[in-house]
């Protein structure tokens, strides 16, 4: 393997048409939280995302997705064509072979290691309160506090208020973090 491969590819099969419910907000979500991670804890990743059979009416996920203007990982998007989903038994009624996508993506890992997850999944619950921080902090470096409020009130469950307060919160904190360096 190449010196300069990643330590760790994560695939992730998805496609921009509600698939499951609320897909752009748990993709987005999921993206948000991998991101930060990688960059706090300097890990050498990539992110693999499989787009199988993108509806033609909806922009691709790479378009639809937020991205920071400083990715700490690499991001690849696999697109796989409408054409090459209907070589498969049951296209018309299954719009997203899962593990065929995933093993599309697994192919194309450059990483010593592979992660294979999702589609991330839809909330049975409340979110864990280091996961809604994780979000946030991801969230605030790149939008506003509303709009960063906004979203984490659609992904994780929890009421408009308690958020607002633990964003207003986290974003004293790193102000605070920010002054006492030199």
């Amino acid at each position: 393997m190449a010196n300069n491969a990643p330590y760790l590819s994560v695939i992730v099969a998805a496609r921009n048409d509600n698939h499951g419910g609320n897909m752009l907000s748990r993709m987005q979500a999921f993206l948000d939280c991998w991101i930060e991670q990688a960059r706090r804890f300097n890990l050498s990743s990539e992110i693999v995302i499989v787009e199988w059979n993108p509806p033609a009416e909806r922009p691709r996920l790479k378009d639809a997705l937020r991205w920071p203007a400083d990715l700490p990982c690499a991001v690849r998007f696999v697109e796989v064509p409408k054409e090459v989903h209907a070589r498969f038994p049951h296209s018309e009624a299954i719009p997203l072979h899962q593990m065929i996508a995933k093993n599309a993506g697994i192919r194309r890992a450059r990483g010593e290691f592979v992660l294979v997850i999702g589609p991330p999944a839809a909330s049975s619950g409340i979110m864990a309160q280091d996961d809604l921080d994780e979000l946030l902090r991801s969230a605030l470096k790149r939008d506003s506090v509303k709009d960063a409020v906004a979203h984490a009130v659609e992904v994780s469950g929890r009421p408009r208020r308690e958020i607002y307060a633990r964003a207003l919160e986290l974003a004293r904190q790193d102000q605070e973090d920010g002054d006492g360096e030199d």
